[in-house]
């Protein structure tokens, strides 16, 4: 449902906002293109993804082939092609106007030459340092500042989603000691008639009684848990595992069959279609008489990637191949059914073999009965029946040792909460954005949990309102007046003084040294961070002359440019080589032009209120 909901979006999304802007930059896919995606060497991510055609996860050009073939007699096959191309279609007119959109970015002969300059002029300096974060001076901000700040400033205090702050309870829905030591007594009743069974029946024993369906898998050593590895590796086939439990689950297991398998082989293959699928026994004739694996691939296979590599598939591991191949000896051809036709495949290496286990394992865990499951429900009815504040809420929890989690920075779609896991919160989300600050929920159950919360806080898109900053606000008037008294001082301090030391001695400061800074690059000691101000300060100033005070973000400094030095390590190929590496990293950040095309086209997401 989520996937079809995002689909559904990113059409209206794309008729909306993104197709004016590829029909203005006059960018189009044209039918080869389309061919290409499908057949050629750079197949579409959205055939590679799509499951209708890679039911292994493995992309097949033969799966493709031979569902193209079906939609001239099938039509639902036509009508999913059909939505196949347009999705391929408007995934290859993104990756165009993605790309428009980096190339346009970057860095003419000038500006490269510029930033190796600055990367090639470096400077050694002394300075001193007074953070703000290491001097108590008290200052006093007034309601008039801070409005005319806000005033001055509205635009950094735009809230660019909706959002909601809340605090929960959450009550985990798990299994009781009286839940587990029943489900205890199930599986060590499986167990006694496990212990009983010839190992003919295990398989299908397994399939009934287990939790987790029976695995045909080869394990290797190693690759099981630890008491079913050690167990596996030393037992027979008439040996049962002893009941063990780990969390809530209990696990007993037999070993169904021991074999010596490579870890993988490497296979060719021909595929054959329904259409020549009644081929397969005399090519495998002719094949066996010495005919050219290769040359009859390229002549009947109906995958291009069989036909193009003479019928390669490389090694594959177990998992990403049937597991006859593993059985099947060195050179040896085999026929194998497939759903679209037949497939004739030959092993022609193969790893070195080791011994792997089939293992049938009964698995049973312990789940909250009802009895269990209504108890949990009303300790946290409890909490919802009797808090009808925020501050009853947090009383009642803290009286009754609850855990109170808060949760803030909620849009309206969420589905997921951190402290909650994989559990879907969108019922607890709806109802953040349905309520006023300081209501309480019902008992609102999310998967495993039962959860009660608050709303603690509404931003809503826009402007925030000023009470709703005004400690930020306040807080940076604060370091900013820090900052000019503490410049003022410094300021007094240098009044006569013509050296760094002097400076030194007057504030009580220690002397630090910084070697090698350039304009693009800072190494200073006792700085937490990166001052930029201070950076820039350095690059320009001349050598042995007392700077400053320079207010930086974080404190105030002087210093003085003991040596500038102008070399030539740094080239302009190196540069050139960094700003195309910024580039592929700015790719990352493109997709914040959907906020952009999305706001300049109006466009606005109320999903979450009704999915």
């Amino acid at each position: 449902m989520d996937e079809v909901n995002e689909e559904t979006w990113q059409a209206f999304f794309k008729e909306e906002a993104l197709y004016s802007q590829y029909e203005k930059c006059g960018l189009e896919v044209y039918p080869k293109e389309l061919v290409d995606l499908t057949q050629g060497r750079y197949i579409s991510p959205v055939l590679q993804r799509d499951r209708v055609f890679n039911p292994t996860g493995e992309f097949s050009r033969a799966n493709v082939m031979e569902f193209i073939r079906q939609t001239s007699t099938n039509q639902e096959f036509a009508i999913y092609w059909k939505y196949t191309e347009d999705r391929m279609r408007d995934a290859q007119l993104m990756e165009k106007y993605l790309s428009l959109v980096t190339q346009s970015h970057y860095s003419n002969s000038l500006d490269l030459k510029r930033v190796v300059a600055d990367r090639n002029t470096t400077m050694d300096i002394t300075y001193v340092a007074q953070p703000t974060a290491t001097v108590k001076d008290s200052t006093q901000v007034t309601e008039t500042a801070m409005r005319d700040y806000y005033q001055k400033h509205r635009k950094q205090f735009e809230q660019k989603n909706n959002e909601r702050d809340i605090k929960y309870v959450a009550f985990p829905i798990v299994p009781s000691e009286k839940d587990i030591e029943l489900t205890e007594a199930v599986i060590e009743k499986v167990y006694a008639d496990f212990q009983t069974l010839k190992p003919a029946d295990v398989v299908n024993f397994t399939t009934r009684n287990s939790d987790v369906p029976f695995s045909s898998y080869y394990y290797k050593k190693g690759e099981l848990q630890p008491k079913l590895d050690s167990f596996a590796f030393r037992a027979t086939t008439a040996d049962v595992l002893p009941v063990f439990r780990e969390d809530n689950t209990f696990y007993t297991a037999r070993v169904v069959k021991s074999r010596m398998l490579p870890d993988s082989v490497r296979v060719r293959y021909i595929a054959l279609d329904d259409s020549n699928s009644h081929l397969a026994d005399s090519l495998i004739t002719v094949l066996n008489n010495g005919a050219n694996f290769g040359y009859i691939a390229q002549e009947y296979s109906a995958d291009p990637v069989s036909k193009k590599e003479n019928g390669d598939l490389g090694w594959r591991r177990q998992g990403t191949i049937i597991d006859t191949c593993f059985m099947t000896p060195k050179n040896k051809l085999i026929k194998i059914e497939a759903g679209f036709g037949v497939q004739i495949l030959e092993v022609t290496d193969r790893s070195a073999e080791e011994r792997k286990v089939q293992l049938a394992i009964i698995e049973k865990t312990a789940r909250p009965r009802e009895e269990t499951y209504q108890a949990i429900f009303a300790e946290a009815s409890a909490l919802a029946t009797e808090a009808n504040t925020q501050e009853e809420f947090e009383a009642f929890a803290a009286q009754n040792n609850l855990t109170v989690t808060p949760a803030g920075a909620l849009e309206e779609g969420d589905k997921t909460i951190t402290s909650l896991g994989a559990a879907n919160v969108r019922e607890l989300v709806r109802w953040a954005y349905e309520v006023k600050v300081g209501e309480v929920s019902q008992v609102i159950p999310l998967d495993d949990y039962f959860v009660v919360a608050t709303l603690t806080a509404i931003r809503d898109h826009g402007i925030m309102p000023f009470e709703q900053v005004r400690w930020n606000i306040e807080y940076t008037l604060s370091e900013e007046q820090r900052i000019d008294n503490l410049a003022q001082k410094m300021k007094e301090a240098a009044a006569g003084a013509t050296t760094i030391e002097a400076i030194a001695d007057k504030m009580n400061l220690s002397l630090s040294t910084a070697a090698n800074i350039s304009f693009v690059n800072s190494n200073m000691e006792n700085i937490a961070g990166r001052e930029q101000k201070l950076q820039g300060a350095v690059a320009g100033a001349p050598e042995n002359v007392l700077t400053g005070p320079v207010k930086g973000d974080m404190g105030v400094y002087m210093f003085t440019v003991n040596r500038r030095h102008v070399g030539s390590a740094y080239t302009v190929e190196q540069e050139r080589a960094m700003e195309q590496n910024r580039t592929r990293y700015d790719q990352m950040a493109l997709m914040q032009f959907y906020n952009v095309l999305e706001k300049a086209a109006n466009v606005q997401d109320w999903r979450g209120r009704f999915f």
